[in-house]
């Protein structure tokens, strides 16, 4: 069997037998969806947030008085851009022909003309544009689009935004927020799941009284999937693939990677391809090293952006130590005084390198720590 043919993906949205487990979440999120209660879904980057939002979204037939309209707000930086994605998005979700993309657009756009360009390939792409001064004047025409055409055409339409909290990159960004919520808040044939990765951004969004989307709907905090969970996941699409692994060993490959979605089936990946009959201990072992050395380049990089006091941090972290403000920690570790551990941990979050919930504080990539452990700490 070739590395292509591998049963572990990672590093797109998996989704079927690829998929594993989240049946509490994808019912919490039916029911939201079938009671037209907006969602937000927090979890940090990599533990499956859009993998699960499509897997829901594949349970309705086609045949289904549900749509579902995605976008990803990662590379939006003004308002005028949030707009037109947002009218392309909706318009395409609930269109099925070129002629029904140009009347959507002429008849639920009612103060704004649009220009629709299509493109002569077999796939009919299309795109969308606005005059600039009409989307400021009419931006409340934009944002009803869900909600008109939904109506009109007697669906509920799900409308999915991924990387939410990018708003926040955008000038006036409260301004704009505010807006949105102004509009959407009384929609009743859409419905909004909002989702992203930066956990302390979407925290302020729409968890400070301050904010505009402040008790917007229904907020779910993504957890990591359980040990048994993934240990049978793993045991099982080894076995489909007429290969085996040892059930401790399936349990210590996912304990490594600490039940992260991605980077557990990041090493099953490579143990699975070095595996010919039965993976062991020894096959775990190589596939940990093979794990390290590819993405050594990557892990350098890493560290290198890391100032002193954020390695010191990190290798505080790594060692166990979990009063960092104390004195003997303070001292042992370089860190300065109590207010510096603050704003360290600050940092390292707005790097990604750390995450922080309720407390705790763990890496956000298993995969990292290994190498930190072993290359810069030394530590087994």
């Amino acid at each position: 069997m070739k590395e292509e043919d591998s049963p572990f993906k990672f590093g797109k949205v998996v989704h079927g037998e690829q998929f594993s487990n989240r049946s509490k979440e994808r019912n919490r999120l039916k029911t939201n969806y079938k009671s037209g209660l907006n969602t937000i879904l927090i979890s940090p980057r990599r533990w499956g947030k859009s993998s699960l939002i499509k897997e829901v979204a594949s349970e309705y037939s086609s045949n289904s008085k549900t749509r579902f309209c995605f976008m990803d707000l990662m590379s939006i930086r003004t308002e005028e851009e949030f707009y037109t994605m947002f009218a392309k998005a909706v318009i395409s979700a609930t269109s099925s022909k070129m002629e029904e993309v140009m009347n959507n657009a002429k008849e639920f756009l009612v103060n704004i003309t649009p220009t629709i360009s299509i493109s002569p390939t077999p796939e009919s792409n299309f795109d969308i544009g606005f005059n600039v001064e009409q989307m400021k004047m009419n931006y409340q025409d934009m944002l009803e689009l869900p909600e008109r055409i939904a109506k009109k055409k007697n669906i509920n339409l799900i409308v999915c935004i991924d990387e939410f909290q990018s708003l926040a990159n955008v000038q006036h960004s409260k301004a704009l927020q505010g807006k949105l919520r102004s509009v959407w808040q009384h929609h009743q044939h859409a419905t909004y799941c909002l989702y992203g990765s930066k956990r302390h951004l979407l925290l302020h969004i729409f968890n400070s009284r301050s904010m505009p989307f402040y008790k917007f709907g229904d907020v779910m905090f993504l957890e990591k999937i359980s040990k048994e969970h993934l240990t049978a996941f793993v045991i099982k699409r080894f076995v489909d693939t007429k290969k085996k692994i040892e059930p401790d060993v399936a349990e210590n490959l996912v304990l490594a990677m600490q039940c992260h979605p991605y980077y557990v089936q990041q090493l099953a990946h490579i143990t699975w391809v070095n595996t010919k009959k039965t993976a062991n201990a020894e096959t775990l072992e190589l596939a940990q090293k093979l794990l390290l050395e590819q993405n050594d380049i990557f892990y350098q990089r890493e560290f290198e952006n890391l100032s002193d006091t954020q390695i010191e941090f990190v290798k505080a972290l790594v060692s166990g130590e979990t009063r960092f403000s104390s004195q003997k920690a303070l001292k042992k570790y370089n860190l300065g005084s109590s207010s510096n551990v603050v704003q360290i941990k600050n940092a390292l979050e707005k790097k990604e390198i750390i995450d922080l919930f309720q407390e705790k504080i763990e890496l956000m990539d298993p995969g990292f720590e290994l190498w930190f452990k072993e290359r810069i700490c030394n530590l087994p």
